[in-house]
């Protein structure tokens, strides 16, 4: 199981789209994790990370891997800064077996 955030540390920006990019079985895919009609990463808003099961894989076998991530952001009306970037946060563990306190 992978858990992927993308917190904003800022009262006056947000993110109205993200997505991770996934590399599984031959193939990197843009998977949206937050979005919906337009404001989707992936074109496709139905390929959502929450959710999908990408099977069993060994370790270091390089079958699955993070690639990535991006996330669209927006700053509110008269807000004199500029949107910084986003820190993409991710945990890995046994399916069902989540630690109680990740970070």
């Amino acid at each position: 199981m992978i858990l992927i955030t993308a917190p904003i540390c800022a009262q006056e920006f947000n993110e109205f789209a993200s997505a991770v990019y996934i590399y599984s079985c031959g193939s990197a895919v843009f998977y949206n994790t937050s979005g919906s009609g337009v404001n989707c990463i992936n074109a496709d808003c139905s390929i959502l990370f929450d959710g999908s099961d990408f099977g069993s894989f060994n370790q270091n076998s390089g079958q699955l891997e993070l690639l990535g991530g991006e996330i669209k952001t927006f700053k509110k009306n008269n807000v004199p800064a500029n949107v910084c970037g986003g820190n993409l946060n991710y945990l890995v563990y046994e399916s069902g077996n989540r630690p109680a306190s990740p970070i």
